[in-house]
C-alpha cells in the first residue's frame, strides 16, 4: 500500500539509513499512470504518504521513481525515505479512572485494535458527545494524533473494494497501517482476516507494544466477527 494505492511488489528492500527500495512490475496502462503520477517535481516537494508491506508500516516520502520497459511492461523501482515524525499518539501510556473502572494503556489499546479490526468499540455518533463516561472512553479511544481511530478499517476497505478479489489483502495493510500509524502497537505479530460468513469476517490479531514506563513489551491480542455492513 502506497497512499491510496494497492499493488503487488516483486521485492521490498529495507536499508539501514531508513530508505525502502520497491520493485513492481506492471502491465496496464492505468498501472503505469499510476506509478508515474508518483514521481516528484524537480523541486522534490511533496508530501509524505502512508506505506503498508507485510507487517510493516510507515510515512513515506517518494524519493525517486525509475522505470525501464520490457516488452509490453515496465518495471518500476521505487526509492521511498521513511518519516516516522506524526505516528503514535501518547494518550495511551496514561492510566484514566471513567466511570468507576480503570482503563490502562493496554485497555485502550485493544480497544483501540477493536474498533480498527472489529469495529468494537464502534464510534460515536457524534451526538452529545463528550458528556458520558461512554463518550470518554471513545474520545480516547479515537485519539488525537495525526491518524485517529474514527472507523473499523475492515468495513471501510470492503465498502470501497468489496468486489475486488484482493480486498482482504487492502483491508489487512491498511489495518497495519493504521494499528501503527495511531500508537496501538509498535509491532504488527500476526493478523488474519478469514472468509466472509453472513456478513461477517473473522479477524485474529497479534502484536506488541512498548510500555513507556518499563523494560517490557506487552501483547495485545484480538479475536473476533466483524459485521461488513
Amino acid at each position: 500500500m502506497l497512499g491510496d494505492h494497492f499493488f503487488r511488489a516483486n521485492k521490498v528492500r529495507h536499508s539501514s539509513n531508513g530508505t525502502l527500495h520497491v520493485l513492481v512490475t506492471t502491465g496496464s496502462g492505468e498501472d503505469q499512470a499510476t506509478f508515474a503520477s508518483l514521481r516528484p517535481d524537480r523541486h522534490g516537494g511533496r508530501s509524505s504518504l502512508p506505506f503498508a508491506s507485510g507487517n510493516d508500516a510507515h510515512l513515506v516520502r517518494v524519493q525517486s521513481v525509475d522505470s525501464e520497459s520490457s516488452g509490453t511492461q515496465q518495471v518500476w523501482t521505487l526509492t521511498l525515505t521513511v518519516e516516522e515524525n506524526g505516528l503514535g499518539n501518547s494518550v495511551l501510556e496514561m492510566t484514566y479512572n471513567m466511570g468507576g473502572k480503570t482503563y490502562t494503556p493496554d485497555d485502550l489499546a485493544r480497544l483501540k485494535a477493536g474498533r480498527i479490526l472489529l469495529n468494537d468499540p464502534s464510534p460515536s455518533d457524534g451526538r452529545n458527545r463528550w458528556y458520558g463516561t461512554g463518550d470518554f472512553v471513545s474520545m480516547f479511544v479515537e485519539g488525537s494524533g495525526r491518524y485517529p481511530v474514527k472507523e473499523c478499517v475492515i468495513r471501510s476497505v470492503f465498502a470501497g473494494f468489496g468486489k475486488n478479489r484482493d480486498w482482504k489483502e487492502f483491508a489487512r495493510l491498511k489495518a497495519v497501517f493504521a494499528l501503527k500509524a495511531s500508537g496501538t502497537v509498535n509491532h504488527v505479530v500476526e493478523l488474519k482476516i478469514g472468509a466472509v460468513k453472513v456478513g461477517c469476517v473473522p479477524v485474529s490479531f497479534v502484536g506488541r507494544r512498548k510500555d513507556a514506563y518499563s523494560r517490557g513489551d506487552s501483547t495485545i491480542e484480538i479475536n473476533g466477527m466483524c459485521p461488513l455492513r
